[in-house]
Order: C-alpha cells, then structure tokens, then sequence
C-alpha cells in the first residue's frame, strides 16, 4: 500500500481540540498530504467540496448545523468518489455502524486511536473506495458483454495453439460435441467448406503482414454437427506483442445463416410496407435502422440516406419523450420481445407528434435475433386529448415496473390491499391471487393491530402524510421480516389509501448485530487482560512497598534509636522523626495491604470484606453497616470474588474522597444465579448526569462488565448515593 502519496484531507469538526488532536496524529504520522482543511459546519464542507479536490473526509456526526446520521446524509450527494470516515464518540458507535451500511468506508472512536490506526484506516479507505469503483467499472462492462451472448466469444493464444469459447453458444451455433469447444487447427479448419478454407490462411497472412491491422471481419461455410453448412460470420480484435507481432486472437462468431435467407424475404416484405400508411422501421439486432417507408419518411421529414445506420432513438427522441417508455422499449429490445407503446418523436424541422409503436423481433430457426420489424401510426390528434391522463398512468406503472422495492396500495377505511408489484410476492411468499384477498393486518402479528389502527386513524386525519419507519411484517411462512417502509397518503379510485414501498432489511441488522456482539466480545476480552495486568502490577507494588521500603524505614528508626541511647541530650527533632517513620511505616503497610488482593477462598472471602470495611473506618468517623446475610459465597467464582471485592474497595476510596459521608450501607446478597452488591451512602451526593464518567465509577462499571454485570447509581445533590451493581 503506496503511503507517499500526497493528499488533501477535509476534517468535518466543531471541536477545537479534536481538530488540534488529529493534526498532530496526521502531522506525526508517515502519511504525506497537500494540505489538511477545516470545517465546523456541513454548510461550510459542502463548500469546500464544490470548490476543492478532496481525497479523504473525516466527519464527526455531531455539528453545530447537524447531528447523527443527517450529518452523513447531507455529505453523501458530494462524495460519490471520496471515502468518509465517521468520527465517533462511544455513544455514537450505532450511528456510525449505521453509517457505514450507507455507505461511509469506516469509522473511528475518539480518544481511541493513535497515529497509525488514523493512517491505516484513512488509506484503507482510500483503497476500498478505489475498489468499489473498480467493481462499478467491471459490472458495467460485464454487462454490455452479457448482452452480446447469442455470439460465440472465443479467445484464441497464437502462442500455445489453445482456443477458448463460451460453451453455450459454441452447443448452439455449431452444434458440435460440447468437448470439442477448444479445439483449434486442423479439427476447426476440417469443418470449412472446401471453396473457403483459404479464408483463414489468407487472415494469417494479412495479419502477420500488416502490424498496423488490429481489427478483421471473416464469413465462412461451416460443417456443423448436423452435418449441414452454416454461414459464419467472424469479428475480432489482434494482441501484438511489444515487436507487433501477432500473439491472440479474441472475437465473436454469428451465425448469419438466417439472415442471409432474411434478406430475400426482406426484399419481398418492403413491397408490402411501400404500399402502407404506416411508418414502417426494419433495423438489424443492434437497433440500427436497415430500411424504412416511403410512410416514415413523409411523417418524420427524414430520407432513408439520412437514417441508414443511426438508431431510431438518436433523432426522433427529444426533450419530452417520455423516459419510462424509452426504458420499456430498451427492456424489452434487449429481452428480445415484442412490444407495443405510445411515445412522442419528434421530425427533421423539430415538430412534435405521438405515434402508437408495435414492435416485433425477427428470429431464425436457431432463436437468433436477426432483425426488429417496428410499424408506427401516427396517433398525435389522439394522444393530445389523452395526454394528461396517460402521464399519470406512465408514472404509476414506471413505479410498478421498475422499482426493486415491495410497493403495496391498500385503503385506510378497511385495510384491504389494492395493488401490489411482482418484488411483493418474491419477498412474502404468497401469490397476487392470495394477496389481493388480505388486508394488510394479515402481514402483521396480533399485538400490532392496535398499532396498524392507530396509524391509520391519524393519516386519515391529516390532509396529507409521508414517513419512514421500521415494521416487523411475517412472512407466508410465519417467520419474521424487518421491513424498512416509506408511506405516503395518495388517493385511489376514489378512496383515501396508502402507498408505501417496503425494503427488507432483516438481514442487514442481523449483521450489524452479530458486528456488535463480535465488538463487545474484543472489548471484554481487551480490558480483561488490562485488568488482569493492573491486578499484577498492583500486588507487585504492594509487595515491594512492603517487603523492601518497610524495612529501609524499619532500618531508619533503629538507627534513630541507636543515637538517642548514645547521647544524653537527644535533640526534639529526632523524636519527631522516629514518629514519622513509625507513621509512614503504617501507611504503607495499610497501602501494601490494599494493593495486594487478599486470600479469596470460600472461607476467607468474607474476612477479606470485613478488613476492607476496618481499614476504610480507621482513622475517620465513618460508620459502616454490613449486611452480608443472605450471602452463600460458597456458589461464587474466585474472578467474581475479587471482582466484589475491588468495586467495593473502589466505591469506599471513592465515599471517602468526595462524599463526606457519616453512615455507609453495605449489602451482599445472592439469589439463584443473580448476586447483587449495594453501597448506600448517606453523604453529600451528585448529579449522575454530569460526573457518571469519573475514573472510579468507570473502573466499576468496566470490571462488572466483564462478568455480565450491570451498574447503576441512584443519587441527587444532598441526597446521598446509592450504588447497586447486579451480575446474573
């Protein structure tokens, strides 16, 4: 992956310090960039994208002018080619993850990462996103390919002698055994007719001749496997190598038997559309017009010279053609099909009309394409009298015929359902026939009726309406689907209905769940190990303070006493010295005692609580009351033995730092597999809102975590606080 490029980074952030923090992290880092650009506002980074070449946007959600996933929403129309990087705070991570299902590349939890994280993420998105539009550029090829799959497509290595064709048409064009598809040289020339086979030696030598030549066209007779001669006709493309020389072939054989046989028959058919009033247009497979009336040409003003060649659509097709139509039209062309329909084209000098279209695809005896036979009435002095009323019957059926989504009609007076299209039935498994005898309730569970009715008393009261929510519709089968449905109030024959188009998404949050749990695991299993190493370092301390600094002190007093013996007058200062060290001794003592984690065997877990609560009184005028009755320690781990004993041993540092308490309450109890610890104090108390993210509650709340415990305080300025952490 390429770190030297230079690139123009856009930073969507309201916040001082964030910005400050990811300029250095970019700074520090072994990214190169041009240059790092600053918005406070999605306003202002629309702006710069209008008016700036970006190649990377890192985007916080929360902004002065926007919020949540509007904040990406709003961006998304300017960064069809640029990667947008969420910026998250640990509450914004589902909003985020919902982001990226919409298509941002990534995204990254603030105070959460370090320089090479930032840079790995930014140029992994720079490559995803280069990805996807390889992937566009690809399909986009794919299918112009697909469509020319009646033709052989072969590929042949000069080198090698080997040769590639696409089998199914290779079994119906030549109809050869299907095992031979590859074979090249002698077994390819043997199936020529014996007055052609100089055609493919006369190629090889034009080809070798001439290394400016790339492009050839061949037709041949061809023995196929019923043993009877087809015409073949032949396109292809030459590979040179570095010296020009010819290295392969790749092309594309038709079988123009058929259309060889047509053009006779083509010749016999124009009489006939002479004669018609009709505009009559015959065009070869690629919609290229071949021939046209006397009748076409007096309705258009264009002469066959003029169109010979060009497609119908490129001069008769204007501003108000309709869309839906030329889609309908290319649809079915492209299937093959018949079709019938009203369009606008437009003459030579810019008039207007309408004509009715009945198109008809011409195939020979193997199914091949050959032509498409279109005859055209000009239906102008009716259409304009029915204009107004085929527009909307254009758009409701453009809604029907072409969007991917569940598109239901049903009215709101009885819920029955009016109109669905085809993607209904693939996605809940009943038939049209089926569906048009339900209601909409038959989609939903019971406890969703009142729901379903209450949403359709309030549409019906408002003039107009249109929302999107999420609904859980079942499935023919019984089974659950989340249903993502944009309603809108629309009347139908006459009645008030809705019109809604339902998009399934049970899949996508089944992912973003198994994406959250996977998450939560990382992160539980991260902290353990964080925890497990502090729990280490912690004794080690501990044990250090009180097996070496206790004794250099131990050391110091007997030194301090060995002078006071020896001199008659002892001087006020060491007597007070000797009672610091005495003091210091004892305070790191109690200190090494309360890093190193106690013996938390079944039965000395509870005299390990009962020190905890001697030492915390020591010295203050602190009274706990301990109520541990209904505590069998006997059906607890060792990991949630310390686990109670460091949150309890936290919560106390923390009653004894800030809550100029008098009286604490401390409650263990187990039941079944639910234990509940409780810590009730009656001091000064805070606002939960504002300093629930202290260092000490964090510890808490992250080591219940770990062992599926939940915490929660209850308290209020002057009120006390209450502590209860539940682990099941």
């Amino acid at each position: 992956m390429e770190t030297n490029l230079r690139k123009a980074i856009l930073i969507v952030e309201d916040n001082p310090g964030d910005q400050l923090l990811l300029t250095e992290l970019l700074t520090s880092s072994a990214l190169s960039f041009n240059q790092l650009i600053y918005s406070s506002t999605i306003a202002s980074a629309k702006q710069v994208l209008e008016e700036n070449e970006v190649d990377v946007i890192l985007l916080d959600l929360s902004l002065p002018d926007s919020s949540g996933l509007g904040s990406f929403f709003s961006l998304k129309p300017y960064t069809y080619e640029i990667p947008v990087i969420i910026l998250s705070g640990l509450t914004d991570t589902e909003l985020a993850l919902k982001a990226i299902s919409e298509g941002a590349q990534d995204y990254l939890v603030k105070d959460d990462f370090d320089e090479r994280l930032l840079v790995k993420t930014i140029q992994y998105s720079i490559e995803r996103k280069k990805s996807l539009a390889a992937l566009r550029t690809s399909n986009d090829r794919y299918n112009l390919v697909s469509k020319a799959t009646n033709d052989m497509v072969w590929d042949w290595n000069l080198k090698t002698g080997s040769v590639y064709r696409n089998a199914e048409q290779f079994e119906r064009i030549v109809k050869l055994p299907i095992n031979q598809k590859d074979q090249s040289g002698d077994y390819w020339l043997s199936h020529f007719h014996p007055d052609d086979k100089d055609i493919l030696s006369q190629l090889m030598e034009d080809i070798n001749k001439d290394i400016n030549k790339n492009n050839f066209e061949i037709e041949y007779r061809f023995l196929n496997g019923d043993q009877q001669y087809i015409y073949l006709n032949e396109r292809g493309y030459i590979i040179r190598d570095e010296w020009g020389k010819a290295v392969r072939l790749i092309g594309a054989t038709q079988d123009v038997t058929e259309k060889k046989k047509f053009d006779d028959e083509l010749k016999r058919l124009s009489f006939i559309a002479r004669e018609t009033v009709n505009a009559v247009i015959i065009t070869d497979p690629d919609g290229k017009i071949e021939w046209i009336n006397e009748a076409f040409c007096n309705i258009s003003g264009y002469t066959l010279a003029e169109v010979a060649g060009k497609r119908p659509g490129e001069f008769l097709q204007g501003p108000e053609s309709s869309r839906l139509v030329i889609d309908y039209m290319r649809n079915q062309i492209n299937k093959m099909a018949p079709f019938e329909c009203e369009i606008i084209n437009y003459s030579k000098n810019g008039r207007k009309y309408w004509v009715e279209i009945e198109g008809q695809p011409m195939f020979d005896k193997y199914g091949k394409l050959t032509h498409y036979f279109a005859i055209e009435t000009n239906i102008t002095e009716r259409k304009m009298a029915l204009q107004a009323l085929k527009k909307s019957e254009e758009q409701y059926r453009y809604l029907f015929n072409n969007n991917p989504a569940c598109i239901f009609i049903w009215y709101l007076d009885d819920f029955t359902i009016a109109e669905i299209n085809d993607e209904v039935v693939k996605q809940y498994g009943y038939t049209k026939t089926e569906m048009y005898g339900m209601t909409i309730l038959e989609l939903r569970s019971a406890s969703d009726f009142s729901l379903v009715r209450k949403f359709a008393r309030k549409v019906l009261s408002e003039e107009s309406f249109k929302a999107t929510s999420v609904w859980k519709h079942l499935h023919k089968n019984g089974s659950q689907m989340f249903m993502q449905v944009t309603a809108e109030k629309i009347m139908y024959n006459g009645r008030p209905a809705i019109i809604s188009l339902a998009i399934n998404i049970t899949d996508k949050l089944l992912l973003e769940k198994k994406l959250e749990e996977e998450k939560r695991d990382k992160e539980k299993a991260i902290t353990q190990a964080v925890i497990t190493a502090q729990e280490r370092e912690r004794e080690e301390i501990g044990r250090e303070l009180h097996d070496n600094v206790n004794q250099i002190l131990a050391s110091s007093r007997l030194y301090l006493g060995l002078v006071r013996t020896e001199q008659e007058v002892v001087h006020p200062c060491i007597d007070e010295t000797d009672k610091l060290i005495n003091c210091a001794i004892e305070e790191l003592r109690a200190l090494s005692h309360s890093l190193i984690p106690p013996s938390l065997d079944e039965d000395d877990f509870i005299d390990a609580l009962n020190a905890i609560v001697e030492v915390t009184m020591i010295g203050n005028t602190l009274h706990i009351e301990k109520d541990l009755e209904y505590f069998n320690e006997s059906q607890v781990s060792d990991k949630m033995r310390l686990t109670i004993y460091r949150i309890i041993q936290e919560q106390f540092n923390n009653i004894l730092k800030y809550a100029k308490a008098s009286h604490v309450l401390l409650k263990l109890s187990n039941e079944g597999d639910v234990i509940t610890l409780i810590i009730k104090d009656d001091g000064v108390g805070f606002d939960p809102a504002e300093k629930s993210n202290g260092v000490g509650l964090i510890n808490i709340k992250t080591r219940a975590s770990l062992l599926n415990g939940k915490m929660s305080i209850i308290s209020a300025p002057g009120k006390g606080c209450e502590l209860v952490v539940q682990f099941s």
